[in-house]
């Protein structure tokens, strides 16, 4: 008989081989983000960003906040379910002051500022070919899901963590704020966000889901975020809806 398995346990989350590497890379940020030395911090998604992207990010970003640094993410382009989210979500005063452009970013780039790779480790993915303009290279942060070929060369290698096996990057903050005690920090707006990012990865539970997947969500509920609400913010609009409606009856298999 297969051994019953407890999905959101405690137990079942420390069976990961990575749990020592996510620790390493926890401890080292939040240590940074401690330091007197650091006055600010830039967080980068891919282009054309997804809801893990941004929710991963925001996630990232408001922790820094609580640490009384200058935050900012460098993101100007979404898919559209994440241009809707943000559009939502912020009233336009707001999000220029948290999404800042590339141009912005480099200005902002000195030996005090922390910048952090989320969703992506392709420096060549990410919207600022100046990124890491006079940025000390034990200041960069890479933090991912996706497989690579190689190993980024623009950061020093404590400061990478990849897991492949983690359903998203949103799980894998998510984990970092837990294990570092950091729930406080986390409001229920970034808990949101970080959940959405879980939902759309995982394309609601359907794919690449782990005990860790769980136990995440669960600890975003607590922290204040509402499962439901994720399934709306995954709804197509109208307009979508019917530009795929039109698209699949034109469809035609080619042998």
């Amino acid at each position: 008989d297969a051994k019953s398995r407890h999905y959101g346990s405690t137990s079942e989350i420390k069976i990961n081989i990575s749990r020592t590497n996510v620790k390493l890379i926890s401890q080292g940020l939040v240590t940074k983000l401690m330091s007197h030395d650091i006055t600010r911090v830039i967080i980068y998604g891919h282009k054309n960003a997804d809801l893990d992207a941004i929710g991963s990010a925001y996630g990232l970003y408001v922790l820094s906040k609580e640490y009384n640094k200058e935050a900012y993410i460098q993101n100007l382009t979404y898919d559209e379910t994440t241009t809707r989210k943000v559009n939502n979500t912020f009233t336009s005063e707001l999000k220029n002051n948290i999404f800042i452009s590339a141009r912005k970013a480099t200005k902002l780039n000195d030996d005090n500022t922390i910048v952090i790779l989320t969703d992506v480790a392709d420096e060549n993915r990410i919207e600022n070919k100046n990124a890491f303009k006079n940025i000390k290279k034990n200041n960069i942060f890479v933090i991912d899901h996706h497989r690579i070929l190689r190993n980024p060369t623009f950061l020093s290698s404590n400061n990478l963590y990849i897991d492949s096996s983690a359903s998203s990057a949103s799980e894998i903050v998510t984990e970092i704020i837990a294990l570092t005690n950091n729930k406080n920090k986390i409001n229920k707006t970034a808990a949101q966000f970080l959940l959405d990012g879980i939902y759309l990865d995982t394309s609601m539970f359907q794919k690449h889901t782990s005990s860790k997947t769980f136990y995440a969500c669960s600890l975003l509920e607590e922290w204040g975020a509402d499962a439901q609400k994720s399934t709306i913010s995954l709804k197509m609009s109208e307009e979508i809806y019917d530009k795929v409606a039109q698209l699949k009856s034109n469809m035609q298999e080619i042998k």
